[in-house]
């Protein structure tokens, strides 16, 4: 049987329906410049791929890992290679007194060669760090599966969006299937959307009944509207609907719980965990620490090869239309 990578963790309801997005693109950087961060260190001793990424500032926002996967490439093609967003770290709800925050990855594949950067959002903008050195993640890893990175995500079988332009709705059809290989996949990921504009990308929650239907592999149609999901800040603009992912939020009572559950943490690990410890109460949301995202697998959009739609900032058909931009 295979080994699952995931912690069947109970969280309440009410954290995991925190409607929610972040901004997980622009990486429109250049690696090798002077003005770049110090990179994170990467370590899979312990039987866990972590990430140490070293704090800068007390007032980060958050930070942004990013991963490539480098496996069967010239050390000269490695700039080209596609920059996937893995998750989002949350400084201010750890409340650890180290001098790196972690970052574990177990979406990784035998015979991989990855390596890691970050993005930091501090009050004068972002900034970057340069990429650490690469690591293989050989058979002899006791976290990783032999699989590759389709088995590491969800699959599409004949999926499909129907928009109607009318209420701005989408209609999702087909399956879309959490991937066998790891038979607590959909307990641990909630299904999100994924939209893009230029060069800024951002995850937003589907609705519960969307969420129901790929948890529980359903070919059942189910109709929600789009505008009820994204920013207002995608209205009015072509944007791009990028495909679906696997979101995980992390809070402070699971960290606590995997730090019980494991005895292969890291000394650093330990103490941010254990300090970052909070009541858990029904009445009280815990703040999230960290994201987790899987790769996102694109579905086409019926009305549109390209996946692009406009959704405009007002659609009464009463007269009552109150548009933010005008069209002509």
């Amino acid at each position: 049987m295979k080994k699952t990578l995931f912690f069947k963790i109970g969280i309440s309801t009410a954290a995991l329906l925190v409607v929610f997005s972040l901004i997980v693109s622009s990486c429109n950087f250049k690696f090798g410049d002077p003005s770049l961060l110090t990179e994170p260190t990467v370590d899979y001793s312990s039987s866990i791929l972590t990430i140490s990424i070293p704090r800068q500032s007390k007032s980060t926002k958050y930070i942004n890992i990013y991963r490539q996967d480098l496996t069967g490439k010239k050390s000269a093609d490695y700039d080209e290679a596609e920059i996937l967003s893995i998750g989002v770290i949350f400084p201010s709800n750890l409340k650890s007194g180290g001098s790196t925050y972690q970052f574990q990855d177990t979406m990784v594949c035998y015979n991989h060669i990855y390596r890691y950067s970050v993005r930091y959002c501090e009050k004068k903008g972002f900034y970057y760090s340069e990429w650490s050195n690469t690591i293989e993640v050989d058979n002899k890893s006791t976290f990783a599966e032999e699989l590759e990175d389709s088995d590491l995500t969800y699959s599409i079988k004949d999926a499909m969006f129907y928009y109607d332009i009318t209420d701005d709705s989408f209609t999702l059809s087909g399956s879309v299937i959490p991937p066998e290989a790891y038979p607590n996949f959909a307990d641990y990921f909630d299904p999100a959307l994924l939209v893009e504009y230029e060069d800024d990308a951002k995850v937003f929650q589907l609705p519960n009944s969307v969420i129901s239907k790929i948890k529980e592999g359903s070919s059942d149609e189910v109709k929600f509207s789009i505008k009820n999901i994204i920013s207002s800040d995608f209205y009015d603009k072509e944007i791009t609907i990028k495909g679906i992912l696997g979101q995980h939020k992390q809070t402070a009572s699971e960290s606590v719980s995997e730090t019980e559950s494991t005895e292969t943490s890291t000394d650093a690990t330990e103490s941010e965990e254990s300090e970052s410890s909070q009541t858990n109460t029904e009445d009280l949301e815990e703040p999230i620490q960290r994201i987790i995202w899987t790769k996102p697998v694109s579905i086409p959009i019926s009305q549109s090869p390209t996946a692009t739609i406009t959704i405009p900032s007002g659609t009464a058909t009463d007269g009552f239309d109150y548009s933010r931009s005008l069209s002509k």
